[in-house]
C-alpha cells in the first residue's frame, strides 16, 4: 500500500506562513529603517542632548556642593578644566556619538571637552574648530536669556544638533554646559526610496500570504465539490461531476466521468451477461425436468394401461377388477400432483407484499401444523426475535409455501420415530430475515446433499423430487435463499433468508391472520 501524500492544501498553507513570516521579518527591519529615518533619528538624537546635559548639571551641582567645603571655594571649579573634563567623561560614556564640555563666561573659554565614545585611534581632546563659534554662541545665549539653547547646523547631508544649559552660581550665570551630536548623512534622499521600497515589500508580502490562503480555500472548496460528486454516482444514473475553475482538478474530473461511464457500461453488459447466463441455467433445468417428467410420467401410464387391457379383457373377478381401479386412481392422484408441481413451476414469479408481523405469522403457519405432529408424537418448538414484534411487508403466499414444505419434508422425517423440530427466526438486519427449521431426525447422506435441490430428486419412493426445488426457485425469486446447514446435533437444518421491507408504521396495525390452506406434502 502506497504510503499517503502531504496535503496540497497544507503546502499552500505553509507557503503563506512562510510568507507570513516574512513579512514579520519585514516588518522588524522597517521598523529598523524607520528609526534611522531624519525625524526618528532627529528626535532620538534630541533626547540623548537632553539626558546629557542633565547628567552634566548634576555633576556639576554635586562637584559645586563638594567644592564648597573646601578652601578652593565653588566659584573655582568653573575653571577647573581638569575636573569638568572628567565630568564630561562620565556623563557622556555611555551615549554614543555624543561630545560635549563647558564654557566659562568669566573669561571666555570653553573648558572640559571630552568625546568618551569617539571611534578614533585614541581620545579625542580638542574641540573642534569649525563647531567653536557655534559653540560658543549658544552657550553665551543661554547664559544670557538663562535657558536652555538648542540649534541645529546643516552641512551637505549632515546635520549637527546643539544644545547648552546655563550653570548658574549665586543666581548669577558663571557658565554653561554644552554638548553636540553629528548626525551624518541625515538628509541623503536614499533613504525615502528605502522607505517606499520597503512598503512595496511589505504590501507584496502581506499580497502573497492573503492569496496562498484564498487559494488554499478555493482548491478546498473545489475538493470538496469532487468529493461530493463522486459520492453522488450511484445506481444506474450518470450524473456527470461539473467542472470546477481549476484545469488540473478539471482533467481529474474528466478521468471520473470517463471511469463512470465505462463502469456503466461494463456493468450494463454484466447484467446482460447474467440474464443470458441466468437464461442459460434455467433453460439447463428444464432440459432436466422434461427429462424428469418423461421418466414420472411413463411408469404410471404404463401401469394404468397394464390394467385397462386386464379389465378390458374381462378376466379379473369383480374383487381384483376394484382393485385395479383403486391402482388407476392412485396413479392418475400421482400426476395430478406431478402437474400442479409443473404448473407451480411455470407460475410466474409475482410478488404480493403485505404488511406483517412475522412472529405472528410463523406461529400460526406452526398451529396449522400442530395437530398432524402431535399425531406422530412430534414437538413443534418455536424461538422468535428478541422483542417478539417483528413487522414488515413481505410476500406471505411465497414464504408459506417454502416454509409449509420446510414443515412437511420434517415431519415426514419423523414420522413413526418422533422428535422435535425446532424453528428459529431472527431478523438480520432492516430488510431481511433468517428463518430456520431443525428436526432432530436421521438426516441426510453425504452424497444425498449436493443434489438437494436438484429437480425429481428425491430420497424416498413415493416422492416427487419438486418439493425443494420448487422452495429454493421460490426463495431465490424473491431475492433471497434457501441452504442446508450441517450442525453438530444432527439432524435435517435448512436456513432460509428472505427479504422484507421494515414499515414501522404498521406495527399498531391490525395484522392479518395467515388463511392459506395446507400444501400437499412435498416429500424429498
Amino acid at each position: 500500500m502506497a504510503a499517503p501524500g502531504r496535503s496540497l492544501k497544507r503546502r499552500i498553507q505553509a507557503l503563506g506562513i512562510l510568507v507570513a513570516l516574512t513579512l514579520v521579518s519585514a516588518s522588524f527591519l522597517g521598523f529598523q529603517i524607520f528609526k534611522m529615518t531624519e525625524s526618528a533619528r532627529m528626535k532620538d538624537a534630541a533626547t540623548q542632548l537632553t539626558v546629557a546635559l542633565d547628567r552634566m548639571t548634576r555633576q556639576y551641582e554635586d562637584a559645586r556642593q563638594l567644592a564648597s567645603t573646601t578652601e578652593t571655594g565653588p566659584s573655582a571649579l568653573i575653571g577647573n578644566s581638569q575636573a569638568l573634563r572628567a565630568i564630561t567623561q562620565e556623563s557622556l560614556t555611555d551615549l554614543p556619538g555624543l561630545e560635549g564640555g563647558f564654557y566659562a563666561q568669566t573669561n571666555g573659554r570653553l573648558l572640559g571637552y571630552a568625546y568618551p565614545t569617539y571611534l578614533g585611534s585614541g581620545p579625542k581632546t580638542d574641540i573642534p574648530e569649525a563647531e567653536r563659534p557655534t559653540i560658543t554662541r549658544i552657550a553665551g545665549q543661554a547664559i544670557a536669556e538663562n535657558t536652555t539653547i538648542q540649534e541645529q547646523l546643516e552641512r551637505g547631508f549632515d546635520v549637527i544638533l546643539f544644545a547648552s544649559v546655563p550653570l548658574n552660581l549665586d543666581s548669577h550665570g558663571v557658565g554653561a554646559a554644552w554638548v553636540m551630536s553629528r548626525l551624518p548623512g541625515i538628509r541623503n534622499p536614499q533613504w525615502r526610496y528605502y522607505g517606499l521600497s520597503l512598503i512595496a515589500m511589505l504590501a507584496m508580502a502581506g499580497l502573497v500570504t492573503g492569496s496562498a490562503w484564498w487559494i488554499a480555500r478555493r482548491l478546498d472548496k473545489a475538493i470538496a465539490h469532487v468529493v461530493n460528486g463522486i459520492h453522488t454516482l450511484h445506481g444506474n444514473t450518470i450524473l456527470p461531476i461539473s467542472a470546477t475553475r481549476y484545469m488540473e482538478l478539471n482533467r481529474i474530473i474528466e478521468a471520473i466521468n470517463h471511469l463512470v461511464k465505462t463502469v456503466h457500461a461494463q456493468q450494463a453488459g454484466r447484467e446482460q451477461l447474467e440474464r443470458q447466463l441466468h437464461q442459460a441455467d434455467r433453460l439447463a433445468i428444464l432440459g432436466r425436468l422434461v427429462a424428469g417428467v418423461a421418466h414420472e410420467v411413463r411408469n404410471p401410464l404404463s401401469s394404468i394401461r397394464l390394467k385397462l387391457q386386464l379389465a378390458r379383457r374381462g378376466s379379473l373377478e369383480p374383487g381384483k377388477l376394484f382393485a385395479a381401479f383403486d391402482v388407476v386412481e392412485k396413479e392418475v392422484a400421482r400426476l395430478d400432483r406431478l402437474v400442479a408441481r409443473l404448473l407451480s413451476v411455470a407460475k410466474p414469479p409475482t410478488t404480493s407484499n403485505a404488511p406483517t408481523d412475522i412472529n405472528e405469522f410463523v406461529i400460526a403457519r406452526l398451529r396449522h401444523w400442530s395437530l398432524r405432529a402431535s399425531e406422530f408424537n412430534i414437538l413443534l418448538d418455536y424461538t422468535g426475535t428478541e422483542d417478539g414484534r417483528l413487522f414488515g411487508l413481505v410476500d406471505r403466499d411465497r414464504l408459506s409455501q417454502i416454509f409449509d414444505n420446510l414443515i412437511a419434508n420434517a415431519v415426514d422425517a419423523l414420522t413413526g420415530t418422533g422428535g422435535r423440530i425446532h424453528v428459529v427466526l431472527t431478523g438480520l438486519s432492516i430488510d431481511r430475515l433468517c428463518l430456520v427449521v431443525h428436526d432432530s431426525g436421521p438426516g441426510l447422506s453425504r452424497e444425498a446433499r449436493p443434489h438437494l435441490f436438484e429437480p425429481f430428486f428425491t430420497t424416498k419412493p413415493q416422492g416427487t423430487g419438486l418439493g425443494l426445488f420448487l422452495s429454493a426457485e421460490l426463495a431465490r425469486a424473491s431475492g433471497g435463499t434457501l441452504d442446508y446447514i450441517d450442525t453438530p446435533e444432527g439432524g435435517a437444518c435448512f436456513e432460509l433468508r428472505f427479504p422484507y421491507r421494515s414499515d414501522r408504521s404498521d406495527a399498531d396495525a391490525p395484522n392479518e391472520p395467515a388463511t392459506l390452506e395446507e400444501e400437499n406434502a412435498c416429500e424429498r
